[in-house]
C-alpha cells in the first residue's frame, strides 16, 4: 500500500531520535547506563551469570542442587555447559545473543519493501526497548524469537519446522505457532516440529540426564506457577497482569497491593477484558480457515498469543519490529499511524533512560498498550489480506 512521505519521515525522525538520544546524554557510557537503569540488577546478562550458567556448574560438578531462579526445561542447560569452560561466560553469551540481533535485523529487512531495507531494520532493532531488554538480562528470548521468525518467513518449511521444535524444546509455548499451519491446513507440517521437540528436548536430555531430568520439569511447572503469581507487581506486560494492575492493584496510579479492587467492578472488568481478547482470538482463528494463508495471520497469532501468554516480561517482545515492519506494508494509512504511535511509545523508557521511569511504564503496562494497539491493527488489516494470494 502506498505510504505517505509524512508518514515515512515520521517513523524515521523518531527512531534516530531514539537511538541518538541516549548516546548524546550519556556518551560512551550508555550501554553501561542501560544495564543499570533497565530494570533492576545493574549487571550484564544477570540471568545467565545467576541462574543459567549457575545450573550447568551445578550439573557439571555431579550435584543434583536446583538453582532457585531455573524454571526451564533441560536441554537449556546442556546447550550453555560449555560456556562454562570459557573465561568471561557473560560476554561470550551476549555476544551470541548479539549475533541473533543481527538474525532478526536480517528478517525485519526481508519484510520491508523499498529503499533501506536494512538501515530501517536496523533502526528499529537497535532503539527496541523488548530487544535491549533481553541484552541486559542475558535471555533465551532472542534465540527464541529468531528461531520463530525463521518458522514464519523461511522459504523452507521443513527447516522452518526444525528451528521451531528447537525452540519448543529450550522452552516449551513456541510450540503454540504450530496454529500458523494448522490454520493453513498444512497438517503435515504440523507433527514435524512436535516430534523434533520430543526428540531433542525429552529424550537426548533424557540419556544426558537420566533420572534427574525430572527435576528439571518439576522447576518449569513451579516456576511457571512463581512467575504467575510475580507477574503483576513485577511489570509483566501480558495483559492478565497488566489489567490485575489497572482494575485491582492500581499500582500504575501509585496504589499498592492489597485485596481491595481499586474500582468497584474491578474483577468483573478484568475478566471481562480477558475473554473478550480470547473469544475474538479463536472467532478470529476460526474465520482464517476459510481464507487463504497470509503473513499477516502469522503475526496475528504472535500477537494473541502473547497477549494471553502469562507473565510476559518485557524480553518476551522481541518480536516487535518484525510485526511493526509486516503490518506497515500491510495495513492502510490510519494503521501506519498506529504503527507510529507504538514505536514511540515503546521507546520512551529508552529516551528518558531512569531506573524510576522503566518502573513505572511496566507498572503502566506501556508494553501492553504497543501490542493491543498492533493486535487491533492487525485484526483490522486480516479482511484486506483475502483479496491477495498467498504471502510467503
Amino acid at each position: 500500500m502506498m505510504q505517505s512521505k509524512i508518514q515515512l519521515w515520521s517513523l524515521f525522525g523518531i527512531l534516530i531520535f531514539a537511538l541518538l538520544v541516549p548516546w548524546v546524554r550519556f556518551g560512551f557510557e550508555y550501554p553501561s547506563v542501560l544495564v543499570q537503569e533497565l530494570d533492576h540488577c545493574p549487571e550484564l546478562a544477570c540471568d545467565f551469570s545467576r541462574h543459567y550458567l549457575t545450573q550447568a556448574r551445578h550439573w557439571l560438578s555431579g550435584s543434583t542442587e536446583m538453582d532457585s531462579g531455573w524454571f526451564y526445561p533441560p536441554l537449556l542447560m546442556l546447550l550453555i555447559a560449555p560456556l562454562t569452560q570459557v573465561s568471561n561466560p557473560a560476554v561470550w553469551w551476549t555476544i551470541l545473543n548479539l549475533i541473533g540481533v543481527v538474525g532478526i535485523v536480517y528478517c525485519v529487512a526481508q519484510q520491508i519493501n523499498g529503499r533501506w531495507p536494512f538501515l530501517l531494520s536496523t533502526l528499529l532493532c537497535a532503539s527496541s526497548l523488548p530487544v535491549l531488554h533481553a541484552l541486559k538480562w542475558g535471555q533465551i528470548s532472542i534465540m527464541l524469537t529468531l528461531c520463530i521468525l525463521i518458522y514464519i518467513t523461511g522459504k523452507s518449511s521443513k527447516i522452518g519446522s526444525f528451528f521451531l521444535g528447537v525452540a519448543g524444546a529450550i522452552k516449551l509455548y513456541p510450540l503454540m505457532f504450530v496454529l500458523i499451519n494448522l490454520v493453513a491446513r498444512r497438517l503435515n507440517l504440523v507433527w514435524i516440529p512436535i516430534l523434533i521437540a520430543v526428540m531433542i528436548g525429552v529424550l537426548f536430555p533424557w540419556i544426558c540426564l537420566d533420572n534427574q531430568v525430572w527435576s528439571y520439569w518439576e522447576a518449569v511447572i513451579r516456576g511457571q506457577q512463581m512467575v504467575r503469581n510475580m507477574a503483576s507487581i513485577s511489570g509483566g506486560q501480558a495483559l492478565s497482569p497488566t489489567l490485575h494492575r489497572w482494575f485491582l492493584s492500581g499500582e500504575h496510579i501509585g496504589g499498592q497491593w492489597n485485596p481491595d479492587p481499586v474500582l468497584l467492578y474491578g474483577p468483573w472488568i478484568k475478566n471481562s477484558l480477558l475473554w473478550l481478547v480470547l473469544t475474538l482470538g479463536l472467532y478470529d482463528i476460526v474465520k482464517m480457515r476459510s481464507r487463504p494463508y497470509s503473513r499477516v495471520y502469522a503475526v496475528y497469532l504472535l500477537l494473541w498469543i502473547h497477549l494471553l501468554l502469562q507473565p510476559g516480561w518485557v524480553h518476551y517482545f522481541c518480536f516487535v519490529p518484525f510485526v511493526q515492519a509486516v503490518l506497515w506494508q500491510k495495513t492502510n494509512s490510519a494503521g501506519r499511524w498506529g504503527i507510529v504511535l507504538t514505536i514511540l511509545i515503546e521507546r520512551i523508557p529508552l529516551v528518558v533512560l531512569s531506573n524510576h521511569m522503566y518502573f513505572g511504564y511496566v507498572r503502566s503496562g506501556g508494553l501492553t498498550v504497543v501490542v493491543l494497539i498492533m493486535w487491533w491493527i492487525t485484526r483490522r488489516s486480516l479482511p484486506l489480506q483475502t483479496r491477495f494470494v498467498e504471502v510467503q
